[in-house]
């Protein structure tokens, strides 16, 4: 079936692009540059929540990732210290997994079924310049999420962010999320807890969080009687957000998937439903490159929109800004599942694919 497929990047995309490619025939070799699956080992285990759909993606992706997803008992929105809580509500299509390593995470499952069908994979591999992206041969599948140099070595323009996080087990099994909107970024905070790990995470693009921005996230963390100790900066990350052109999915004659790709929508950062689909949009572009950024054109087509969303809320004065959070998240809390769904939709890989 021709020559060996390399893919750098063992994330979701790069994963779900595997998985097709070899099931298709192609020989595929994934390289990243941990020591093993699932990311940055300091920062995981950590969950993560995005709207599903099983059968839809199964249907488009080829990948079953019900498995690895749990509803989310009990929602609890914290907008600039009001509290409202959204417990689950059936056929709410929005689910937590887990990232990182372990036998219960989304990245384990993907990785035991590149194994079955048959994915090499190299440890410690990373592209830190142009040179090492023109090592590789042409058509090579560049899906580095959220790094640093594989931003810059692919010369895709991006936003560092900066974040303030901290861990632990807990003895609960219960799946569990917070989400803060407050005056300590313009972004968002959240904790979450899923398969008895607990995570918490301050972030904000464009520039760095203040000592007091921290300190009170913490108290935030600590009022909801969450035990998290170790509390650290995450430093060096990436997002494709700087320009309303970032969305690539060809570059330097490889081919780009996942947040590389500018699928992580702007407002929110949602990424793992769009990481899936672009994975199969990867697979499909190793033979057909045309068709495959017809697809890749319909899995971005909100990224505009989310983008000039997100400028206006970084310039909105911090007093409407709370007033129109409250007012959304009262909504979200009183809403269908079915309309809660169609909320959704803003998600890369909800339009056009489900």
């Amino acid at each position: 079936m021709g020559d060996e497929i390399r893919i750098v990047g063992a994330g979701l995309s790069g994963l779900t692009c595997a998985i097709n490619l070899a099931g298709s025939g192609r020989e595929v070799l994934v390289l990243d540059k941990e020591q093993r699956h699932g990311g940055r080992p300091e920062f995981r285990p950590d969950g993560a929540a995005s709207p599903f759909d099983f059968e839809k993606v199964k249907a488009y992706t080829g990948i079953d990732i019900s498995p690895a997803c749990h509803p989310v008992e009990n929602l609890v929105w914290s907008i600039f210290g009001d509290r409202l809580d959204m417990p689950h509500q059936e056929g709410f299509q929005t689910y937590m997994v887990e990232r990182g390593p372990r036998s219960t995470s989304i990245d384990t499952l993907l990785y035991d079924l590149a194994v079955e069908a048959g994915v090499r994979f190299e440890w410690g591999f990373s592209i830190k310049s142009p040179s090492d992206v023109a090592d590789l041969p042409e058509g090579s599948v560049i899906a580095t999420g959220l790094d640093v140099q594989g931003f810059e070595a692919m010369g895709i323009p991006y936003v560092p962010f900066w974040g303030w996080f901290a861990k632990s087990l807990v003895d609960d099994p219960r799946t569990l999320a917070w989400a803060y909107i407050d005056d300590f970024t313009v972004d968002y905070a959240f904790t979450t807890q899923v398969n008895g790990s607990l995570f918490a995470l301050l972030f904000q693009r464009e520039r760095p969080l203040s000592k007091a921005a921290k300190r009170k996230f913490e108290e935030y963390t600590a009022a909801e009687g969450l035990e998290l100790t170790g509390w650290r900066d995450l430093i060096g990350g990436a997002a494709p957000h700087r320009s309303l052109g970032n969305p690539v999915l060809y570059k330097n004659n490889m081919i780009i998937l996942g947040t590389l790709a500018g699928v992580m929508e702007p407002m929110l950062n949602f990424g793992m439903l769009g990481a899936l689909v672009c994975g199969r949009i990867g697979a499909i572009a190793v033979d057909d490159r045309a068709a495959a950024y017809d697809e890749f054109r319909r899995l971005t087509s909100f990224f505009r929109r989310s983008m000039l969303m997100k400028r206006a809320n970084d310039a909105t004065p911090t007093a409407v800004r709370r007033a129109l959070w409250g007012v959304a998240s009262k909504m979200m809390v009183r809403a269908s599942a079915e309309s809660r769904n169609k909320a959704m939709r803003f998600v890369p890989g909800n339009v056009g694919f489900q």
